[in-house]
């Protein structure tokens, strides 16, 4: 899968409309493979991406992501952090997840700002600055 990750990158880089189905094409198996695999964290972070291409494509200003691919992948934060508590690493990866998702849909700068800094900080103290989740966070 991590193949047609780089060339969904790579398609997507020409700018072209060409690019940006071949781009979709790619993002799109990546996402149902995940999906297969019961990862529906990455799942939705996918559509995320595949929403902005298809932006792109279309000529939108800006960067478009779903209501509810924005929400999906929030509710699913909320419910690590009900469950299983603001330190535990799937916690942290969902929040750097929705993270991620609203700083590259531009919405609410602020409180991307805020939960990207909240996450690093709980990252850095529970698993360590050279983690691989604190590195993302």
């Amino acid at each position: 899968m991590f193949a047609y990750g780089v060339l969904a990158m790579f398609s997507e880089a020409d700018n072209t409309s060409d690019g940006y189905e071949k781009a979709l094409y790619y993002y799109e198996k990546v996402r149902d493979w995940h999906k297969s695999e019961g990862d529906e964290i990455r799942a939705k972070r996918l559509e995320a991406v595949i929403d902005n291409v298809k932006s792109n494509r279309d000529g939108r200003e800006g960067k478009q992501i779903s209501d509810e691919v924005l929400n999906g992948i929030q509710s699913h934060y909320e419910k690590c952090v009900k469950e299983r508590g603001e330190s535990s690493t799937e916690t942290l990866q969902a929040g750097i997840s929705l993270s991620l998702v609203l700083h590259n849909s531009g919405i609410n700068g602020l409180e991307c700002e805020r939960l990207s800094n909240k996450l690093a900080i709980i990252s850095r103290r529970v698993l360590g600055p050279d983690h691989e989740t604190t590195r993302h966070a």
